[in-house]
């Protein structure tokens, strides 16, 4: 902010000459970008002195000057200013009660300088020293970015003997400094710097933190404007792990790298043996990246960890499986193309790496077309093959044809009329057995789909109305050959509500397939006005689609009621068609009113381990009944203090209830600090993946301008 005055002044001093006392104009350009305007200026050619008086403004390019007087030394080229001056560059801003200036030397002085880094970043010092363009110090000088203080001293401050702006490369670093809180000094610190507010990323330490019961301090290194890392130790009494992420940025896409490292230590319980400690590798790692250009992208998602229970005790994850996924897609007008890869490493208890799935490759191709007269043409073919490592290898091709015809009608009316056929077929070969014989099997499943929409509305007293029936009919051929023992990467498992019940399929993934004959039926209904909005939904499923003669529906229906922005309340339910038995209930209420936001799920599912077509489990669940409540509370006592609290626990019956997880803390934010604290309790556990129950504690620390 000061290098302007160096090359103003020299500026000056050339143009200067004469050899008699002289009145100027009150405003004297100097050069195409540099002005001074002054009430009065006067030059003595004896003493070669320039004085200008009054209100004195220096202006070159974007910066700005501002004085009562300043006098100027053309012989020995110095600038002498005794008064108060302000200085304004871009963002920064300079105050001073008196400055001085040597050309020569090109070194200067300022006495009781404060600099504005930008609205809330101040630096004030007792003296300023320039000694050159680029570097100046302050001595005994203080930092802050709090505008408010508390007993006349700001939240947070850095003070130190001496401080040094580098405005070439943007920091600020202090010498024997101290950090205080409140005007109490609670940390000493020998060297300290940090970047100016419009400084570009650079590398150093960031925040310290402590997560779930460790400290954690990261290293910052940013080697080129397109690619970093973090460097994260966390730690404490029992446990030390080595956190890293890399990122890359590429003109289409970018790369990440992940990996999270310890050394842990296992005690050997062979009683062959005598009992003693080892230190095993733990580790979770994953490769992240996307690239993208007009019309296709590709990208990857690769990751492994070292054992079952390495996430969850240590990052809270609980994850059942770790996904690893190659790919590439080209997008179309009139559909796509699309390949991956994958691999599943299981971590529930009884997977192992014998029994991790394969798919490799995945190929899909969609091709549409459409016709002015409502009329549309869609072919899809899926080919994959997977394979475990023991057990089976598996190819399989899908070829899916539709044709359609839709009616739209002025007021939402939709008629339509779908012809699918799906035809798939399979090569299965059993990897262990001695001399591996493969099969062939093969299924063609023909649907004709019908289904209609009519929209009604009314309206009374700002009061609209809006009933909404549907219905979806599919006649097809019943698949009742079954393909559950060749699937590896696929759930059998279908969870209709509100939003899919008139879909063809279900199922999410790619072998199972919804078949036979399929009756749909739903009603929509909207109450609105102004302020608040009442919907409901209620209809039935029926699929015929079993391996025996009896056909079984349920029923499903959602009732929800709004008002404005500040609540929101809904009951979703499913019922068996036999005796309307019960075997979903949800009770979700969202609230945000003024000071309090809140969230509360309360599910109850029963006899989850029932066969049926619609709830078809893989195995027994323990608990063939849940009844969980997951709750979330926060509050603000005033605008800087919030208070949280979270709770999942399990209702055992009317009068008692099993304690899963909870946590509390609080949060603390104003003007220029933030600090984050809480305590959570995790009371699962599964010995089996060495899962234990937990505690931890987190905190973290944010202050403004120094976090950056």
């Amino acid at each position: 902010m000061l290098k302007f005055l160096s090359q103003f002044f020299l500026l000056l001093v050339l143009i200067i000459s004469g050899n008699a006392f002289a009145i100027f104009p009150s405003e004297i350009k100097i050069g195409e970008n540099n002005i001074i305007k002054a009430d009065k200026f006067y030059y003595d050619s004896n003493s070669e002195f320039l004085e200008a008086s009054g209100k004195v403004r220096i202006l070159s390019g974007n910066e700005y000057l501002e004085t009562e007087n300043a006098v100027i030394d053309v012989k020995n080229k110095k600038i002498i200013i005794s008064n108060k001056i302000y200085v304004e560059k871009l963002q920064h801003k300079l105050i001073a009660d008196s400055f001085y200036y040597d050309g020569v030397l090109k070194k200067g002085f300022a006495k009781s300088p404060e600099i504005q880094l930008n609205e809330s970043d101040i630096l004030s010092a007792k003296s300023l020293v320039k000694n050159s363009d680029n570097i100046i110090e302050l001595n005994k000088a203080s930092f802050t970015s709090c505008k408010l203080c508390v007993n006349k001293s700001p939240i947070w401050q850095i003070n130190s003997k001496k401080t040094i702006i580098d405005t070439d490369k943007k920091t600020v670093s202090y010498k024997n400094a101290t950090f205080s809180i409140d005007g109490y000094k609670i940390l000493y610190l020998p060297f300290f710097g940090h970047p100016m507010p419009d400084a570009k990323r650079r590398s150093g330490i960031l925040m310290p933190e402590i997560d779930n019961g460790t400290l954690k301090i990261p290293l910052y290194l940013r080697t080129a404007p397109h690619f970093d890392l973090t460097y994260s130790p966390r730690f404490n009494s029992k446990l030390l792990i080595h956190e890293l992420e890399y990122r890359h940025l590429f003109e289409s896409g970018s790369l990440k790298f992940t990996n999270y490292y310890s050394k842990s230590r296992i005690k050997n319980k062979n009683k062959e043996k005598p009992e003693k400690s080892k230190k095993f590798d733990r580790y979770f790692t994953n490769l992240k990246g996307v690239f993208i250009n007009e019309d296709s992208n590709f990208g990857l998602d690769v990751g492994k960890v070292s054992d079952k229970s390495f996430l969850k005790n240590n990052y809270d994850d609980h994850r059942s499986f770790v996904k690893s996924k190659l790919y590439a897609s080209q997008y179309l007008d009139n559909g796509y193309n699309h390949i991956d890869v994958q691999h599943y490493q299981g971590l529930r208890q009884n997977d192992s790496k014998f029994t991790d799935p394969n798919a490799l490759p995945n190929i899909n191709v969609k091709r549409d077309l459409d016709l002015e007269n409502g009329m549309s043409f869609s072919l899809q073919n899926n080919t994959i093959e997977y394979y475990q490592r023991n057990s089976k290898d598996i190819f399989r091709n899908s070829l899916s044809a539709r044709a359609s015809m839709r009616y739209n009608g002025d007021g939402g009316q939709i008629l339509g009329v779908n012809l699918h056929n799906r035809f798939d077929a399979y090569k299965i070969s059993k990897i262990q057995d001695p001399s591996p014989k493969s099969k062939e099997l093969y299924r063609n499943i023909p649907e004709l789909g019908l289904v209609a929409r009519a929209p009604l509305y009314s309206g009374y007293n700002n009061i609209n109305y809006v009933l909404e029936p549907e219905v979806s009919y599919v006649i097809g051929k019943r698949d009742l050959r079954s393909f559950k023992d060749y699937n590896l990467i696929d759930s059998r498992n279908i969870d209709i509500n509100e939003t899919n019940i008139f879909h063809n399929s279900r199922y999410t993934g790619i072998d199972y397939y919804e078949s036979g004959r399929r009756f749909n039926y739903g009603f929509n209904n909207y109450f609105l006005s102004n302020n608040w909005k009442i919907s409901a939904f209620i209809g039935q499923t029926i699929n015929s689609d079993l391996n025996s003669s009896n056909t079984k529906s349920n029923y499903l229906g959602k009732i929800s009621l709004g008002i404005s922005d500040n609540f929101e309340t809904y009951y979703r339910f499913q019922r068996r068609s036999k005796n309307f038995t019960p075997y979903r209930d949800e009770i979700v209420t969202w609230v945000d009113y003024n000071k309090l936001r809140l969230s509360n799920e309360l599910t109850l599912l029963r006899d989850l381990n029932e066969f049926n077509e619609f709830y078809n489990q893989n195995s027994n669940i323990k608990e063939s009944v849940i009844k969980q409540n997951y709750t979330n509370i926060e509050y603000d006592l005033n605008k800087e203090v919030t208070l949280f609290s979270d709770f999942r626990f399990e209702i055992l019956d009317i009068k008692s209830a099993k304690l899963l997880s909870n946590g509390y803390g609080l949060t603390y934010k104003i003007d220029c600090i933030s600090l984050t604290a809480k305590i959570s309790n995790d009371y699962t556990s599964d010995p089996a993946k060495g899962i234990s129950k937990t505690r931890s504690y987190t905190v973290k620390l944010g202050l403004k301008s120094i976090n950056l």
